[in-house]
């Protein structure tokens, strides 16, 4: 179950600051550390 809930805080910090994507691919795994 730990992993869902890192799936969901991966979107989540993504949308807050302002980078909406359709399927979070891993690519936004690369931008989330980068921000």
């Amino acid at each position: 179950m730990k992993k869902p809930d890192t799936d969901t805080t991966l979107p989540l910090e993504v949308s807050a600051t302002g980078t909406e994507l359709p399927s979070w691919p891993p690519q936004t795994s690369l931008s989330y550390e980068l921000f």
